[in-house]
C-alpha cells in the first residue's frame, strides 16, 4: 500500500513539473512573440531639405519608396542654399539634408556668408551616405589648353562669385602648376550657370563644374563641346600635395559618373552624406539607417548614384571623412558588427575637432560683442576678427583623413582675408526717395521696389544707372545669411541705363528688414549702392 501511495505520488510531481515547464515555456514563448510583434512606431512625418540642382530628385527617388513601406510622410523640401539647409538641420526642423565634405566645412568653419550670429559650427552627424561627388575643371572643345599644365598667363577663370569659397578649387589647382594668381584672370559671371556657360560660349577659358549638372550637360551640347582636364595625382603626387596643402578637403581619381566628356578623366572625388544634428532621436536615426540598408535593392537603380548608397559604400566613406557619425548609425554598425575600435578612435578624434570650432565661434563672438562689433558676414571688421581668431588660436582646418588608422595633415589656418574697399552709399529709405549712390560720374538709384512684400510673392527692384553697366544685386537677409536669389543676379543696364530684377521672394526667407545691395561697374569704375525692404510672413 505504501508503495503504491509513494508511486502515485511521484506521478503526481512529475506531472506538475511537466505541467509548469510547459506553461513555463508557453509563457517564454509568447513573451518572445510579443516582443517580434512589436513594430517601430515611425513618426507620422519627417522633413528632408534638398540642395543643389539635382537633390529634390535624388531624394524623393528613395524617399517615395520608404514613404510607402512605412506609412510616414516624407516631405522633401527644395532649397538652393546649402547655407540655408544646414541651418534647418541645426535648428532642427528638417531630419535631414546632404552635404559634401567642402559645403559642411564652410558651416563649421564659419566662412563668408556662413559667420552669422547664430550659424556657424554646430555638432552636425552622419547618417548615412549620399553620393559619391566628382567635380573638375573642363575647357571648350576647341581650346588650346590640352592639360591643366598648358594653363598660363592670361588664362580666363570662370567662376560664380568671388568669394574665397568659390575662388578656392582655382587657387588649389594654380598651386598645383605653380602659377601665381595675379597671372590669370577672372571672369565673375554671378551665377553657376552663367560660370559655366561663359566658357561654352567663349568668353572664358576653364571652370571648376560638377559632372551630374544639368548645366554641365547643356554646355557639353553646345556645338564647340567640352573636354575636361586631368588632376591625375598618381601621375603628379607633388602638384597633387600643393593644392591639398591649399586646401585638405579634396582626394583625386577617375571620375565615374555624369556627362560622358568627364567620364573616365582624373577630377576631384568625394563622399557626400546624409547630415542630421547630433541632437537628432537616436532610434530614429538607427531606424532610417537599417530601413536604407536593408531597402538598398528597391531603390538603388531609382536614381544613377542611388548605387553609390550602399553600405559597403558607406564603410569606405566613414575611413577618411573628417565628419563624426550619429550615435543611432553607430547602434546599428555595432548591430552588424561594423563598428570597431579604430573607427570609434576616429569618431572621438573627429568630435574633438568639432568642439574645437564650436568653443572658439563663441569665444570669438563673445569678445567681437564686447568690442561692440556687429557679428554679420556683411561686416567686414567681424570677418577679419573671426578669420583673425582662427590664425592666432592656431585652429587647424577641417580635411580628410588618409585612411581610418592614419589622420590627415594638419593644417593651420594662416591666411587672413583682404577686404576691398567699394564705394557705399547707406541712407535712410523713406517713401519719397531711394538710395543712390555715385562716383568718378557713375551713379546708381533705385527707382522702385516692392515693399513690403510677402513670401511667395514676386518682388520688383528696378534701378538706374549708365547705359551698359554691369549690375549685381545680393540680397541679405535679415538673419545676416546671404541669399541665392535672385538667381540671376547679374543684370546689363539697357541704352537708357535701366535695369531690372524679378523674384519671388522665398517661402523661408525669414520676416523682417532685408538688405539688397547692388554694384554697378563700368570701365573699371564701380559703385555700391544699398537698399533696406521689408519681408513679411
Amino acid at each position: 500500500m505504501k508503495n503504491f501511495l509513494f508511486k502515485g505520488l511521484k506521478a503526481f510531481l512529475l506531472l506538475v513539473i511537466t505541467i509548469s515547464i510547459v506553461l513555463t515555456g508557453c509563457s517564454s514563448n509568447a513573451t518572445q512573440s510579443q516582443d517580434a510583434n512589436q513594430v517601430w512606431q515611425w513618426p507620422n512625418h519627417v522633413h528632408i531639405a534638398a540642395p543643389g540642382q539635382s537633390g529634390l530628385a535624388k531624394y524623393v527617388s528613395w524617399a517615395s519608396i520608404m514613404e510607402a513601406d512605412t506609412g510616414m510622410a516624407i516631405r522633401v523640401v527644395p532649397e538652393a542654399d546649402t547655407s540655408k539647409c544646414m541651418s534647418y538641420i541645426k535648428n532642427g526642423e528638417m531630419l535631414l539634408s546632404s552635404a559634401s565634405t567642402s559645403a559642411l566645412s564652410n558651416v563649421i568653419e564659419a566662412v563668408e556668408d556662413q559667420a552669422t550670429r547664430d550659424g556657424g559650427p554646430f555638432h552636425a552627424r552622419i547618417v548615412w551616405v549620399h553620393d559619391l561627388g566628382n567635380s573638375g575643371f573642363f575647357v571648350r572643345g576647341d581650346s588650346d589648353i590640352e592639360s591643366i599644365y598648358d594653363i598660363g598667363p592670361g588664362t580666363r577663370f570662370s567662376v560664380w562669385n568671388m568669394r574665397d569659397s568659390t575662388l578656392n578649387p582655382s587657387r588649389s589647382l594654380l598651386a598645383w602648376i605653380q602659377l601665381d594668381e595675379k597671372e590669370i584672370k577672372w571672369v565673375d559671371a554671378g551665377s553657376f550657370e552663367g560660370a559655366m556657360r561663359a566658357v561654352a560660349e567663349g568668353r572664358a577659358d576653364i571652370a571648376f563644374g560638377f559632372p551630374t549638372s544639368p548645366t554641365l550637360y547643356e554646355v557639353a551640347s553646345a556645338p564647340h563641346g567640352i573636354r575636361f582636364l586631368d588632376l591625375n595625382g598618381e601621375a603628379d603626387p607633388e602638384g597633387a600635395r600643393r593644392w591639398q596643402a591649399k586646401d585638405p578637403l579634396y582626394s583625386f581619381g577617375p571620375i565615374a559618373t555624369g556627362v560622358p566628356e568627364a567620364i573616365g578623366h582624373w577630377g576631384t572625388v568625394g563622399y557626400i552624406f546624409d547630415i542630421t544634428s547630433e541632437n537628432a532621436d537616436t532610434e530614429l536615426v538607427y531606424h532610417f539607417a537599417k530601413w536604407l540598408d536593408e531597402n538598398y535593392d528597391s531603390y538603388k537603380d531609382t536614381y544613377d548614384s542611388n548605387k553609390y548608397m550602399s553600405i559597403s559604400h558607406l564603410m569606405e566613406a566613414l575611413k577618411t571623412t573628417y565628419i563624426p557619425v550619429h550615435e543611432g548609425l553607430i547602434q546599428y554598425l555595432e548591430e552588424k558588427d561594423l563598428w570597431t575600435e579604430a573607427h570609434e578612435k576616429r569618431q572621438q578624434e573627429n568630435i574633438a575637432i568639432f568642439n574645437i570650432y564650436v568653443e572658439a565661434y563663441q569665444d570669438a563672438i563673445r569678445q567681437a560683442e564686447s568690442k561692440n562689433i556687429e557679428i554679420s558676414p556683411v561686416n567686414p571688421e567681424w570677418t577679419i576678427f573671426w578669420e583673425t581668431w582662427k590664425v592666432e588660436h592656431q585652429i587647424p582646418k577641417l580635411g580628410l583623413h588618409v585612411s581610418l588608422t592614419e589622420s590627415g595633415e594638419t593644417v593651420i589656418h594662416t591666411d587672413i582675408p583682404d577686404v576691398e574697399t567699394t564705394v557705399t552709399a547707406t541712407e535712410t529709405k523713406t517713401e519719397e526717395t531711394a538710395d543712390k549712390s555715385s562716383t568718378d560720374g557713375l551713379i546708381f538709384e533705385f527707382i522702385s521696389v516692392t515693399d513690403p512684400v510677402h513670401r511667395n510673392e514676386t518682388i520688383i527692384v528696378e534701378g538706374k544707372t549708365a547705359p551698359g553697366a554691369e549690375c549685381k544685386l545680393v540680397m541679405t537677409l535679415s538673419d545676416g545669411t546671404v541669399s541665392g536669389f535672385p538667381k540671376e543676379p547679374i543684370q546689363m543696364a539697357d541704352e537708357q541705363g535701366d535695369v531690372k530684377w524679378e523674384w519671388v521672394l522665398f517661402r523661408h526667407t525669414p520676416a523682417g528688414e532685408t538688405k539688397l545691395e547692388v554694384t554697378s561697374t563700368l570701365q573699371g569704375v564701380s559703385v555700391t549702392v544699398v537698399y533696406y525692404f521689408t519681408a513679411i510672413e
